[in-house]
């Protein structure tokens, strides 16, 4: 009878830790399944809010400078966010025709989740080159008008999903970019010199020889004789006897 027991719960125990041993693997697969497809959604989401962020922008400044189609701005920004934009309503540059522009964005960082409807792109723009000239000339001149400096600095572009696609709803300035210095013209005189690189394989001029003079001969003086000295005989006494 004992034995009996015995074998039935040794077959009890070996069914349990089957069980916890396919739940633990089953949840282990999900939980990998989960992740991966965080990671791979989250990846997904913020190369698309990087593309729609850089493009906004750009489409954004075209048709602030140079009057681009605003229909296009549908495509990224809400409705309302166009309506409300101030840089795109006030016409600061309606008066100028832009020649040239050099407008630059770079993306600092991007904060979404997998299950979010909301995402924020932190952006960076700098206007590197601008030029333009005033519609009317005699007008300009005299009211001494220039273009308008872009302000560029540091932005929050935040994102709103709907109907399975992303659309700017906030542009939130974080900290406006410092003046640039104008650059200033070098002088001449203090640019070092800098000698010519010679080209692998030319022939190396060889320096003429540097003639020698010739060696000048200085004439010895001739020795002057000197006088012999005449030796004069000193006169000795003459001996005087004794009477």
């Amino acid at each position: 009878m004992q034995t009996e027991e015995k074998k039935h719960l040794a077959g009890t125990t070996i069914w349990r830790r089957g069980i916890w041993y396919f739940m633990r693997t089953l949840l282990l697969i999900a939980a990998i399944a989960a992740l991966c497809y965080c990671v791979f959604t989250t990846a997904m989401r913020m190369g698309n809010l990087y593309i729609l962020s850089t493009e906004g922008m750009q489409l954004r400044a075209s048709c602030i400078l140079q009057d681009g189609d605003r229909e296009q701005l549908r495509q990224y920004f809400t409705d309302e966010f166009i309506a409300g934009d101030a840089a795109l309503t006030n016409g600061a540059y309606q008066n100028y025709t832009i020649s040239s522009m050099d407008y630059r964005v770079e993306v600092k960082g991007i904060s979404v989740w997998p299950w979010s409807e909301m995402a924020t792109v932190t952006v960076e723009d700098r206007m590197a080159d601008l030029a333009g000239t005033y519609n009317d000339a005699q007008a300009g001149a005299a009211s001494g008008s220039s273009l308008p400096a872009w302000e560029g600095g540091r932005y929050q572009v935040r994102f709103l999903r709907s109907d399975g696609r992303w659309y700017i709803y906030q542009i939130k300035l974080v900290e406006a970019a410092p003046s640039e210095a104008p650059a200033h013209t070098p002088d001449p005189r203090m640019t070092p010199f800098v000698p010519p690189t010679p080209t692998p394989g030319a022939a190396t001029p060889t320096p003429a020889p540097t003639s020698t003079p010739a060696a000048t001969l200085t004439p010895v003086p001739e020795a002057t004789p000197t006088p012999k000295a005449k030796a004069k005989a000193t006169p000795q006494p003459k001996a005087t006897g004794t009477p």
